[in-house]
């Protein structure tokens, strides 16, 4: 908004319940009406894990596991009393206290299935981060600027950025054929909810933002341009799977993120080099797309040469921006296809 209350949206009612501000200009006022009742601050999602270990240290739990694993034998002692002897019995209860154990492994062993996509969830949650007063006029020193979407701060440069590849790729080797992943985590101080990647690869790549599918491309000598939107979040995962057949394989990128909602526009911005993470063999699980992957255990990534320089020369940069396009699918040399996920939102202007 500007510092004038008329500009602000004009689906914007400031409520007759609104907070008193003593001693505030009607434009603070209208300002803070505005901002406080629309701007979406924070989001919070409660997500509840489950802790099997309580079994093991909360005396009541134990208690009421042991009643329902004396119960248990109890039940099934009664069943067999006349089918089988005393001794029978006796053996039923002597293995209660395993009944215990199994039952507890039991739960190990849910809580173990739906831990994946739980926790993917779980990593899914927006993150509350601080946002800036630098729209209220009177915190910031500063005047107010539109609080609607802007313009992208910066486009990305790929000019700025390396080719990169696993470690096979040291020394100038020739990596085998087949697929790489290759994943980068950020963490900006603000929530950002806006993204630019110029990216390309030798021979081909599939993109993924936070475990949406943005697009694939197959010719290496144009790099293609995306622009993607996603809620406010303060960790943002690019993960790229990347396709070689054969000799010399390569993936370069440069990307920009923000907040469309600030006016100032803070922006971070990132490019191939050899912070991102990689596994160097085909064995990787198709999951590294998603969020809460871990890649502590991978390498770092090695780094070829800068862009513009051989094996690729000058690579065409774009000039608009890509539509949202499926994963790779059949590839040469029998590369399995690029992981399916669901379309991120991936605009075009």
């Amino acid at each position: 908004m500007s510092s004038s209350a008329s500009t602000a949206p004009s689906n914007i009612v400031a409520s007759s319940a609104a907070p008193s501000l003593p001693g505030a200009t009607p434009e603070v006022q209208s300002a803070m009406t505005y901002i406080l009742g629309n701007v979406p601050w924070m989001k919070f999602r409660v997500c509840a894990e489950p802790d099997v270990q309580l079994f093991k240290t909360d005396a009541k739990l134990q208690q009421a596991l042991a009643q329902i694993s004396q119960g248990i034998a109890t039940s099934v002692a009664q069943i067999l009393t006349t089918e089988f002897t005393s001794q029978t019995q006796a053996l039923i209860k002597s293995v209660t206290p395993q009944i215990s154990t199994a039952i507890v492994e039991l739960i190990q062993q849910l809580i173990a299935a739906s831990a994946e996509t739980n926790c993917c969830k779980a990593a899914e949650c927006t993150e509350a981060c601080p946002l800036t007063a630098s729209c209220i006029p009177e915190l910031s020193g500063k005047p107010c600027g539109p609080i609607t979407a802007t313009k992208p701060p910066s486009l990305p440069d790929l000019s700025t950025a390396r080719w990169i590849w696993t470690k096979e790729a040291e020394g100038g080797k020739k990596p085998p054929i087949g697929a790489r992943p290759f994943r980068k985590t950020l963490t900006p101080k603000v929530p950002v909810d806006s993204l630019i990647v110029d990216i390309t690869c030798d021979d081909a790549y599939s993109l993924y933002v936070n475990g949406y599918l943005v697009g694939s491309g197959r010719n290496w000598g144009t790099a293609q341009r995306y622009r993607v939107a996603f809620y406010p979040t303060c960790k943002l995962v690019i993960a790229i799977y990347g396709a070689q057949d054969p000799n010399v394989a390569g993936l370069i990128v440069s990307a920009v993120t923000w907040n469309s909602l600030l006016p100032d526009n803070p922006a971070t911005t990132f490019v191939t080099d050899a912070s991102w993470k990689t596994f160097a063999n085909p064995t990787f699980s198709s999951k590294f797309i998603k969020p809460c992957f871990d890649d502590s255990t991978w390498d770092n990534a090695t780094v070829e040469v800068a862009f513009g320089e051989a094996p690729w020369g000058g690579v065409v940069k774009p000039t608009g921006y890509t539509a949202q396009n499926p994963a790779l699918t059949q590839l040469p040399s029998g590369i399995p296809d690029a992981p399916k996920a669901d379309a991120a939102t991936v605009l075009t202007q």
